[in-house]
């Protein structure tokens, strides 16, 4: 029995090197899991501390440290449905219409939105998976040949096809004029 307690203690000590070991590690996929969850960067970041915080408290009831990943996003994702379910809807219907008018996307804005999601619609699964894992997911072609379970070569060639393809696709071309070098959607078009 004492030796037991010893050895909580002794591993209750060594907690805080464990733990900032394993965030140092995992940094940008934490980051990246908790961007998914709540699809806003700074909402993102609070979540990944708010989930750290919680994991860090139960550090030494943790015996399996290989579930620690698991873990950290079951945390995070039960932290993000607590919030979602805190904020209130305050919305009634009522008999008036509002006196402004629909201020979201703009109709040129959804037109790209579904050309382009045509346009990756066309592409085969394999380039549309590589595609989505790297501008979506932020993965090197390293942890996307993983897990697709592929070479990094194979990766890197599915990239170049699917990007080779949207680029020479005749429905995506009049869209040009609509995207600046950062890729940031314009209401209007440029001038050639």
């Amino acid at each position: 029995m004492a030796g037991n307690v010893t050895a909580r203690a002794a591993s209750a000590a060594d907690a805080p090197a464990d733990f900032a070991a394993y965030v140092a590690e995992r940094r940008s996929s934490l980051l990246r899991t908790a961007h998914q969850v709540a699809g806003d960067r700074t909402e993102a970041e609070d979540l990944l501390q708010e989930g750290l915080l919680k994991t860090y408290q139960a550090w030494h009831r943790i015996e399996d440290k290989a579930v620690v990943g698991s873990y950290l996003r079951r945390t995070m994702t039960n932290h993000q449905i607590s919030q979602w379910r805190k904020r209130r809807v305050e919305e009634y219907p009522t008999d008036e219409l509002p006196e402004h008018g629909y201020d979201g996307e703009s109709m040129s804005q959804v037109e790209m939105r579904v050309a382009v999601a045509r346009a990756l619609m066309r592409l085969s699964a394999r380039d549309r998976e590589a595609l989505s894992l790297r501008y979506y997911g932020s993965y090197t072609d390293t942890e996307i040949a993983e897990r697709m379970g592929v070479s990094v070569g194979t990766v890197k060639s599915a990239l170049w096809r699917a990007l080779r393809k949207l680029r020479d696709d005749p429905a995506l071309r009049p869209l040009a004029g609509y995207v600046s070098q950062k890729s940031e959607w314009l209401t209007q078009p440029q001038a050639a």
